[in-house]
Protein backbone atom coordinates (compact mmCIF):
# COMPACT_ATOMS: atom_id res chain seq x y z
CA UNK A 1 0.00 0.00 0.00
CA UNK A 2 2.65 2.41 1.27
CA UNK A 3 4.47 2.17 -2.11
CA UNK A 4 0.87 2.02 -4.62
CA UNK A 5 0.79 5.68 -2.87
CA UNK A 6 4.27 6.73 -3.43
CA UNK A 7 3.80 5.46 -6.80
CA UNK A 8 1.02 7.12 -7.32
CA UNK A 9 2.51 10.83 -6.10
CA UNK A 10 6.06 10.11 -7.37
CA UNK A 11 5.79 8.25 -10.70
CA UNK A 12 1.77 9.69 -12.15
CA UNK A 13 1.94 12.99 -10.51
CA UNK A 14 -1.13 11.97 -8.45
CA UNK A 15 -1.60 15.18 -6.41
CA UNK A 16 -4.76 14.84 -4.52
CA UNK A 17 -5.03 12.49 -1.59
CA UNK A 18 -9.00 11.66 0.35
CA UNK A 19 -8.86 10.12 2.96
CA UNK A 20 -11.20 9.46 6.28
CA UNK A 21 -11.16 7.81 9.85
CA UNK A 22 -13.86 6.00 8.48
CA UNK A 23 -11.33 4.39 6.13
CA UNK A 24 -9.95 1.23 7.38
CA UNK A 25 -11.11 2.58 11.56
CA UNK A 26 -7.57 4.66 11.28
CA UNK A 27 -6.02 2.22 8.95
CA UNK A 28 -5.82 4.18 5.59
CA UNK A 29 -4.61 7.79 7.49
CA UNK A 30 -2.27 5.74 8.76
CA UNK A 31 -0.77 4.15 5.93
CA UNK A 32 -1.10 7.36 4.00
CA UNK A 33 1.14 9.08 7.04
CA UNK A 34 3.86 6.56 5.99
CA UNK A 35 3.58 6.61 2.84
CA UNK A 36 3.72 10.58 3.03
CA UNK A 37 7.07 9.97 5.57
CA UNK A 38 8.82 8.94 1.76
CA UNK A 39 7.44 11.54 -0.65
CA UNK A 40 7.29 14.82 1.24
CA UNK A 41 10.15 16.82 2.01
CA UNK A 42 11.02 18.28 6.12
CA UNK A 43 10.20 21.75 6.06
CA UNK A 44 12.72 23.24 7.50
CA UNK A 45 10.97 26.70 8.02
CA UNK A 46 8.28 25.32 9.92
CA UNK A 47 5.73 26.31 7.40
CA UNK A 48 4.10 22.73 7.39
CA UNK A 49 3.92 22.39 11.33
CA UNK A 50 0.64 22.73 13.72
CA UNK A 51 0.59 26.24 14.70
CA UNK A 52 0.59 26.26 18.83
CA UNK A 53 -1.78 28.93 19.87
CA UNK A 54 -2.39 30.39 23.34
CA UNK A 55 -5.34 28.41 24.87
CA UNK A 56 -6.87 31.43 26.21
CA UNK A 57 -7.31 33.25 22.49
CA UNK A 58 -10.29 35.00 22.20
CA UNK A 59 -9.77 35.80 18.42
CA UNK A 60 -10.74 31.74 17.79
CA UNK A 61 -14.26 31.43 16.13
CA UNK A 62 -16.12 28.94 18.29
CA UNK A 63 -19.37 28.82 20.97
CA UNK A 64 -17.24 26.98 23.30
CA UNK A 65 -14.56 26.72 25.26
CA UNK A 66 -11.30 26.31 22.76
CA UNK A 67 -10.33 23.16 22.59
CA UNK A 68 -6.48 22.45 24.59
CA UNK A 69 -4.27 20.85 22.65
CA UNK A 70 -2.65 17.80 23.53
CA UNK A 71 -0.24 16.85 21.68
CA UNK A 72 3.09 18.73 20.65
CA UNK A 73 4.24 19.67 17.28
CA UNK A 74 7.25 17.62 16.16
CA UNK A 75 6.46 14.55 15.33
CA UNK A 76 8.48 12.06 12.50
CA UNK A 77 11.03 12.53 10.21
CA UNK A 78 10.17 12.75 6.50
CA UNK A 79 12.55 11.82 4.31
CA UNK A 80 10.96 12.20 0.83
CA UNK A 81 11.75 15.05 -1.69
CA UNK A 82 8.28 16.85 -2.54
CA UNK A 83 7.64 19.97 -0.62
CA UNK A 84 4.34 19.84 0.85
CA UNK A 85 2.18 22.75 -0.91
CA UNK A 86 2.72 20.34 -4.16
CA UNK A 87 0.27 17.77 -2.47
CA UNK A 88 -3.37 18.19 -1.43
CA UNK A 89 -4.52 16.61 1.57
CA UNK A 90 -7.84 15.83 2.94
CA UNK A 91 -9.80 14.27 5.33
CA UNK A 92 -12.88 13.68 7.25
CA UNK A 93 -14.18 14.12 10.57
CA UNK A 94 -18.03 12.35 12.09
CA UNK A 95 -17.38 9.05 10.86
CA UNK A 96 -15.36 6.59 12.58
CA UNK A 97 -16.75 3.23 14.31
CA UNK A 98 -18.17 0.26 12.65
CA UNK A 99 -20.98 -0.72 15.30
CA UNK A 100 -23.99 1.26 13.72
CA UNK A 101 -24.47 2.51 17.11
CA UNK A 102 -20.86 4.28 18.10
CA UNK A 103 -20.40 5.41 14.05
CA UNK A 104 -21.39 8.72 13.88
CA UNK A 105 -20.08 11.48 16.47
CA UNK A 106 -19.82 15.20 15.67
CA UNK A 107 -19.89 16.27 18.84
CA UNK A 108 -17.00 19.36 19.54
CA UNK A 109 -14.87 17.36 21.47
CA UNK A 110 -14.92 14.14 19.59
CA UNK A 111 -13.97 16.59 16.48
CA UNK A 112 -11.41 18.56 17.96
CA UNK A 113 -9.31 14.87 19.07
CA UNK A 114 -10.36 13.62 15.50
CA UNK A 115 -8.26 16.33 13.73
CA UNK A 116 -4.81 15.81 15.90
CA UNK A 117 -4.97 12.17 15.22
CA UNK A 118 -5.60 12.98 11.99
CA UNK A 119 -2.68 15.40 11.80
CA UNK A 120 -0.80 12.89 13.56
CA UNK A 121 -1.48 9.42 11.61
CA UNK A 122 -0.66 11.17 8.16
CA UNK A 123 2.08 13.49 9.22
CA UNK A 124 1.28 15.82 7.44
CA UNK A 125 1.71 19.57 9.01
CA UNK A 126 -1.78 20.26 8.13
CA UNK A 127 -4.82 19.45 6.47
CA UNK A 128 -6.10 21.00 3.25
CA UNK A 129 -10.03 20.12 2.97
CA UNK A 130 -11.18 19.07 6.58
CA UNK A 131 -14.73 17.89 5.74
CA UNK A 132 -17.79 17.05 7.50
CA UNK A 133 -18.56 12.75 6.81
CA UNK A 134 -22.26 12.02 5.33
CA UNK A 135 -24.19 14.64 7.27
CA UNK A 136 -27.11 13.33 6.34
CA UNK A 137 -27.01 10.34 8.37
CA UNK A 138 -26.62 12.82 11.72
CA UNK A 139 -29.78 14.61 10.53
CA UNK A 140 -31.72 11.77 10.02
CA UNK A 141 -30.39 9.71 13.59
CA UNK A 142 -33.49 10.07 16.15
CA UNK A 143 -32.98 11.92 19.35
CA UNK A 144 -32.85 9.17 22.16
CA UNK A 145 -33.52 12.32 24.98
CA UNK A 146 -35.44 15.23 25.42
CA UNK A 147 -31.98 16.92 26.36
CA UNK A 148 -30.23 15.73 23.37
CA UNK A 149 -29.69 18.13 20.67
CA UNK A 150 -30.75 17.32 17.42
CA UNK A 151 -28.81 17.14 13.87
CA UNK A 152 -28.99 20.43 12.79
CA UNK A 153 -28.69 21.99 16.47
CA UNK A 154 -25.56 19.64 16.93
CA UNK A 155 -23.53 20.71 13.43
CA UNK A 156 -24.41 24.49 14.31
CA UNK A 157 -23.27 24.82 17.77
CA UNK A 158 -20.68 22.03 18.23
CA UNK A 159 -19.55 20.43 14.83
CA UNK A 160 -18.77 23.90 12.58
CA UNK A 161 -17.26 25.52 15.36
CA UNK A 162 -15.10 22.85 16.18
CA UNK A 163 -14.26 23.27 12.20
CA UNK A 164 -14.01 26.99 12.40
CA UNK A 165 -12.06 26.48 15.52
CA UNK A 166 -9.53 23.94 13.65
CA UNK A 167 -9.06 26.30 10.39
CA UNK A 168 -8.36 29.35 12.97
CA UNK A 169 -5.36 27.37 14.60
CA UNK A 170 -3.85 26.43 11.13
CA UNK A 171 -4.93 22.49 11.48
CA UNK A 172 -6.74 22.87 7.90
CA UNK A 173 -6.75 25.26 5.47
CA UNK A 174 -10.20 25.15 4.01
CA UNK A 175 -13.47 23.52 5.23
CA UNK A 176 -15.88 21.03 3.02
CA UNK A 177 -18.82 18.51 3.25
CA UNK A 178 -19.57 14.90 1.49
CA UNK A 179 -22.47 12.74 1.30
CA UNK A 180 -24.96 11.97 -1.09
CA UNK A 181 -28.34 14.22 -0.99
CA UNK A 182 -27.93 17.45 -2.73
CA UNK A 183 -30.69 18.87 -0.56
CA UNK A 184 -29.18 18.29 3.01
CA UNK A 185 -25.64 20.20 1.63
CA UNK A 186 -28.16 22.89 0.54
CA UNK A 187 -30.01 23.29 3.76
CA UNK A 188 -26.47 22.95 6.01
CA UNK A 189 -24.99 25.57 3.44
CA UNK A 190 -28.37 28.01 3.99
CA UNK A 191 -28.41 27.71 7.79
CA UNK A 192 -24.59 28.29 8.02
CA UNK A 193 -25.57 31.48 5.93
CA UNK A 194 -27.85 32.06 8.65
CA UNK A 195 -25.79 31.30 11.57
CA UNK A 196 -22.42 32.32 10.69
CA UNK A 197 -22.57 34.72 8.05
CA UNK A 198 -23.23 38.22 9.77
CA UNK A 199 -26.15 40.36 8.94
CA UNK A 200 -25.66 40.10 4.96
CA UNK A 201 -24.74 36.35 5.52
CA UNK A 202 -22.08 36.81 3.03
CA UNK A 203 -19.60 34.81 5.00
CA UNK A 204 -17.89 31.65 3.19
CA UNK A 205 -17.82 28.82 5.72
CA UNK A 206 -17.54 25.55 3.14
CA UNK A 207 -15.08 25.70 0.49
CA UNK A 208 -15.76 22.84 -1.27
CA UNK A 209 -19.18 20.34 -1.81
CA UNK A 210 -18.48 16.61 -2.83
CA UNK A 211 -21.50 14.39 -3.61
CA UNK A 212 -21.48 11.42 -5.46
CA UNK A 213 -23.49 9.71 -8.29
CA UNK A 214 -25.77 12.99 -9.41
CA UNK A 215 -23.91 12.96 -13.26
CA UNK A 216 -24.17 9.96 -14.69
CA UNK A 217 -26.66 7.96 -17.29
CA UNK A 218 -27.87 6.97 -14.21
CA UNK A 219 -28.89 10.05 -12.30
CA UNK A 220 -28.38 13.49 -13.66
CA UNK A 221 -30.41 15.03 -10.95
CA UNK A 222 -27.11 17.62 -10.56
CA UNK A 223 -28.74 19.77 -13.12
CA UNK A 224 -32.87 18.44 -12.69
CA UNK A 225 -32.52 19.44 -8.63
CA UNK A 226 -32.40 23.11 -8.29
CA UNK A 227 -31.74 22.27 -4.79
CA UNK A 228 -29.17 25.12 -4.57
CA UNK A 229 -30.86 27.52 -6.66
CA UNK A 230 -31.43 29.93 -3.57
CA UNK A 231 -35.36 31.18 -5.17
CA UNK A 232 -36.10 27.39 -6.06
CA UNK A 233 -37.83 25.83 -2.73
CA UNK A 234 -39.07 22.46 -2.52
CA UNK A 235 -42.26 21.16 -1.08
CA UNK A 236 -42.85 18.00 0.96
CA UNK A 237 -45.81 16.33 -0.42
CA UNK A 238 -47.30 14.81 3.07
CA UNK A 239 -49.57 12.20 1.33
CA UNK A 240 -47.21 10.32 -0.17
CA UNK A 241 -43.65 12.12 0.20
CA UNK A 242 -42.95 13.12 -3.01
CA UNK A 243 -41.26 16.44 -3.92
CA UNK A 244 -42.45 18.80 -5.98
CA UNK A 245 -39.58 21.14 -7.73
CA UNK A 246 -41.67 23.75 -8.89
CA UNK A 247 -42.65 25.53 -5.05
CA UNK A 248 -40.47 26.15 -2.28
CA UNK A 249 -38.10 24.30 -0.17
CA UNK A 250 -37.59 24.71 3.94
CA UNK A 251 -35.18 23.54 5.57
CA UNK A 252 -37.43 21.63 7.91
CA UNK A 253 -39.01 19.67 5.55
CA UNK A 254 -35.31 18.35 4.58
CA UNK A 255 -34.76 17.02 8.01
CA UNK A 256 -37.56 15.61 7.60
CA UNK A 257 -36.65 13.47 4.58
CA UNK A 258 -33.47 13.15 6.39
CA UNK A 259 -35.47 11.54 9.54
CA UNK A 260 -37.43 8.98 7.12
CA UNK A 261 -34.25 7.91 4.80
CA UNK A 262 -32.92 6.76 8.40
CA UNK A 263 -35.74 5.01 9.87
CA UNK A 264 -36.01 2.73 6.70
Amino acid sequence: WIETIRHAVVGRGINLLDTAPWYGHGISEIVIGYALDTILANDETGNDKIKVFDEDDTSIATTTTPHKQTWDSPRRTRYGTLPRTNLIINTKIGRYESDPLKQFDFGYETTMQSVQRSLQRMNCGYIDVLQLHDPEFLLGMPMTSSSEKNGMEMLLTETIPALLECKTKGWTKGLGITGYPLEVQHEILVRCGETFGGDDGMVVVFDQSLVYCHCNLHDMSLFRDRSFAISERIRRDSSNGDCDYDTDIRPTTITTTAQQSFAK
